[in-house]
């Protein structure tokens, strides 16, 4: 079984990771706009084409 992994919208608030990572700490939640994830800004196809590419679950802001 892969892991699973998050990608947080940028404006997903940062609490939202902090409970992520609390009830499973070795999850992978990155945000948008960190290091080697597409940057701030980004449209939501190009993020949706980004997670498929790299086997992450895109988390938006609805």
């Amino acid at each position: 079984m892969s892991e699973i992994r998050y990608l947080l919208d940028e404006n997903v608030d940062p609490v939202f990771r902090t409970a992520l990572l609390k009830q499973e700490p070795s999850m992978i939640v990155w945000k948008i706009g960190n290091p080697g994830v597409p940057p701030r800004g980004t449209k939501d196809p190009d993020i949706l084409d980004w997670c498929e590419q790299n086997e992450f679950i895109y988390l938006p802001v609805t």
